[in-house]
């Protein structure tokens, strides 16, 4: 880190966008969102009532700030719309899969612009299409043995991506093409076993 960066660890408990906002321009670079079950959030936004998802959106709005992470989500919170709110963040530059995440759904990291590094899940099974398009900071994949199903375009116009491992386990169907004509990766021969 930087001599001129700073970090905190803030527990959102009572933690507004202005005082981050105040912090961001006084120097702080990445916030962290502490809690016993972080996605469980409920506060006010700007229009009212705020759940975590909308606290994500708000922090990302802040100029200046360049990552936003958090810890202790837990499975029984997580939404489709938390989901969603990763669509072309650029503030996400690594992601770690829970080791309990079974599958990535469609389109569920495209355009995360800055992503350099994706950790796999031990239990990962599929990767739907399109789920990491368009992240064109990201540069190496190895896609683990317990992947068994790549959607198409899955790693499409990842323009920098230059080095890829495909677990042994994988299957294509007839015809699906996971990067983009840029890559060599694809399958037009139908299923591999």
């Amino acid at each position: 880190m930087a001599n001129n960066e700073k970090e905190i660890c803030c527990s959102f408990c009572g933690k507004s966008q202005d005082e981050v906002t105040r912090l961001v321009e006084d120097g702080v670079k990445e916030v962290t969102l502490l809690g016993q079950n972080v996605n469980s959030y409920k506060g006010l936004g700007v229009n009212g009532e705020a759940d975590f998802t909308d606290l994500i959106y708000m922090l990302a709005d802040i100029e200046g700030l360049e990552r936003i992470r958090f810890m202790t989500s837990h499975p029984k919170d997580l939404s489709d719309k938390l989901i969603e709110a990763f669509k072309n963040c650029s503030l996400v530059n690594k992601i770690t899969i829970g080791k309990k995440v079974e599958s990535i759904g469609n389109g569920a990291f495209s355009g995360c612009s800055n992503l350099r590094e994706i950790v796999w899940g031990t239990s990962l099974k599929s990767l739907s299409s399109k789920a990491f398009s368009d992240c064109s900071n990201l540069k190496s994949v190895t896609i683990p043995d317990t992947v068994t199903t790549i959607g198409e375009n899955c790693f499409s116009n990842c323009t920098n991506l230059s080095e890829v491992t495909i677990g042994k386990n994988v299957c294509f169907g007839p015809n699906v093409m996971i990067f983009d004509h840029n890559h060599v990766m694809h399958s037009d021969k139908g299923a591999r076993n």
